[in-house]
């Protein structure tokens, strides 16, 4: 079992019940993102990082400007010890330019934010210094 990183509660608590996505709640695939999102943070807290990251690539092939389809992907490469790969997800997140008018553009901001910290303080470490 893995351990809930302090990115995934934060993530978790931040994050409405109903998800977010680019997508208008009546528009085709809507509901099935957040069936992904809760599926994955399921198996994510479970250890089961393969499965977990299944769910999220699946958010992304509903709406690819999900950014916390992006982020959560992001969390799971990460636990795999994928960092490149995990870095790349979050500046996918964070240069997402996506607004709903309002409604969510707060937890937009947030996912944003929280992915752009992510990428800076990768770039900052070690890894691309050496």
């Amino acid at each position: 079992m893995v351990s809930e990183t302090p990115a995934l509660k934060e993530t978790q608590s931040a994050v409405p019940k109903n998800g977010l996505s680019s997508q208008e709640p009546n528009e085709q695939g809507y509901e099935d993102i957040q069936v992904y999102i809760d599926r994955g943070l399921s198996f994510y807290k479970q250890g089961k990082l393969y499965e977990a990251l299944l769910e999220f690539l699946q958010v992304l092939a509903v709406d690819p400007l999900d950014p916390l389809g992006h982020y959560l992907c992001g969390i799971t490469l990460q636990a795999f010890d994928l960092e490149d790969m995990a870095v790349a997800e979050w500046a996918a997140a964070s240069s997402l330019n996506v607004t709903d008018g309002g409604k969510w553009d707060s937890d937009w901001d947030w996912i944003k934010r929280k992915s752009y910290e992510f990428v800076e303080s990768h770039r900052t470490s070690s890894v691309y210094h050496a």
